[in-house]
């Protein structure tokens, strides 16, 4: 990043903000991925010179957790510790002091009086990380006193949680504090990461330390096959083929036969994700993974290391020769493609043009090898892989 660029980093859909913070003269502008602000913050990149600006809220936090106010306390106070260790490597790591705006959780600030109070006290905690710049929800308040700021329905359909006149009010506020000067002595010089912890990078404790547990089950159930036709239609990231289906299709495709379809289940310390993805895999002396989907909520977890590694030892237990994996280049996926051109490059695979896709052909053995050696933390992404059904190698054959 150039001196002049903003990073913007978002628990939640920030992208609004790009136009509109363009429009205010912020014209270089980066974003972290969808829902990975945590794995961003645990490497600590340094901005090269440039701004930070940090969006958290603490809903995101469990967003996809159901319980009584007490419960989402609880789990609260958990996950806060990880994110105030991810605040202060990051702003170590930086020159100058990333922005921090605690955003208010409207949804857990009106169901109970204690939950309320604990939401408070961990947004003052997070917001007193030393290295932080943080901003004042009530500043920003008393300088745009909008009638409706946020927007529930386009939270809940697309986790975007302002209305338009909240972004586009939150913009030229933000605008103001970038060029704000920052009080104090001139910009210091990243302090130094502590031996210890440079040994044992953020990111590899992070993973460690996750829990994380992925397993697969047949793609049979009504529901299950409801979610991988949604999934097909709305996942961008890490969508191969890009291939969308309906539920019939499925449903028939599978009735047939030759595919087996597979949902991915995956849990981890944070909460559990049914139906987090899928794959459908021609089976075969040379099995072929056609389609391999994953929800954008688990990437950045190694979720993707996880389901090729048990693949490739699937098929190897299977004695197999070959497993193959399509791809297709598609407006958002780069990301699946990048993931999957490290894997192959690192198992010696080759691909091969086949019209508009393309095929990685993959020995099993060195599939898993490769998604080990890629991981971040292999030990625990060996311990986090479930048995699989045997299903996708055929009747009777190991998994």
């Amino acid at each position: 990043m150039s001196p002049a660029a903003v990073l913007i980093g978002a628990s939640f859909t920030a992208t609004p903000l790009q136009a509109l913070l363009q429009e205010q003269g912020v014209a270089e502008l980066h974003f972290t991925p969808y829902n990975q602000l945590l794995q961003v913050l645990l490497q600590a990149p340094a901005a090269a010179g440039g701004r930070c600006v940090l969006l958290l809220r603490l809903a995101d936090l469990v967003r996809h957790d159901r319980g009584s106010p007490a419960e989402l306390a609880a789990l609260l106070a958990q996950r806060a510790e990880a994110w105030h260790d991810a605040l202060g490597r990051f702003a170590t790591a930086q020159a100058r002091p990333p922005l921090l705006l605690m955003v208010p959780s409207e949804r857990l600030l009106a169901q109970d009086p204690a939950l309320a109070a604990q939401c408070r006290r961990i947004e003052a905690e997070l917001a007193a990380t030393p290295g932080l710049r943080p901003l004042a929800w009530a500043d920003f308040v008393a300088a745009h006193p909008l009638e409706r700021p946020f927007d529930p329905v386009a939270d809940k359909l697309g986790h975007l949680p302002f209305s338009v006149a909240g972004f586009a009010a939150l913009a030229r506020w933000l605008a103001g504090a970038l060029a704000a000067p920052v009080e104090g002595a001139a910009t210091p010089a990243p302090a130094a990461i502590p031996a210890a912890q440079a040994a044992a990078p953020g990111l590899d404790r992070f993973f460690e330390r996750l829990q994380l547990r992925v397993g697969c089950q047949p793609l049979l159930e009504p529901q299950r096959l409801a979610q991988a036709a949604r999934l097909s239609h709305t996942a961008a990231t890490f969508h191969l083929s890009g291939r969308r289906h309906t539920e019939a299709e499925l449903r028939r495709r599978l009735s047939e036969g030759e595919v087996c379809g597979l949902a991915v289940d995956v849990a981890d310390r944070f909460g559990q994700y049914p139906d987090a993805g899928f794959l459908l895999i021609r089976r075969g002396r040379q099995p072929r993974v056609t389609d391999w989907v994953l929800n954008c909520v688990v990437l950045g977890k190694q979720v993707e290391h996880c389901l090729a590694h048990r693949l490739g030892l699937g098929a190897e237990a299977a004695g197999l020769p070959e497993i193959v994996i399509e791809q297709a280049a598609l407006d958002g996926n780069q990301p699946a493609l990048d993931f999957l051109q490290a894997l192959g490059s690192a198992a010696g695979g080759r691909l091969e043009p086949a019209g508009a896709t393309a095929h990685w052909h993959l020995a099993p053995g060195a599939l898993a090898r490769a998604a080990l050696a890629q991981a971040r933390a292999p030990a625990a992404l060996e311990a986090a892989g479930l048995p699989w059904p045997a299903a996708w190698l055929g009747e009777g054959q190991p998994a």
